[in-house]
């Protein structure tokens, strides 16, 4: 049985400028997840694998991920810092 492991690029970039991240919040992980959900610590959510995310305000947030596929599922949390 395959399991479920889950990754993300760089595991979530951890700073980034200007508010926009089109690059940070990318799936890279194992056990070929077929459901995606990403929280972004401020409210807003997404389904998509690989999403395009803008902070609307400076600040630290816990990015959280979790992966899921017919064997289970997984989360990663990660904190990043908007400048």
């Amino acid at each position: 049985m395959n399991n479920i492991c889950c990754k993300t690029k760089s595991e979530i970039c951890q700073t980034f400028f200007n508010g926009t991240c089109g690059d940070c919040f990318t799936d890279t992980s194992e056990g070929t997840p077929n459901s995606w959900y990403w929280d972004f610590g401020d409210g807003d959510i997404s389904d998509g694998q690989n999403p395009i995310h803008t902070y609307l305000s400076a600040g630290n947030y816990t990015v959280c991920l979790t992966v899921s596929n017919v064997n289970g599922m997984d989360s990663k949390l990660a904190t990043i810092g908007v400048i």
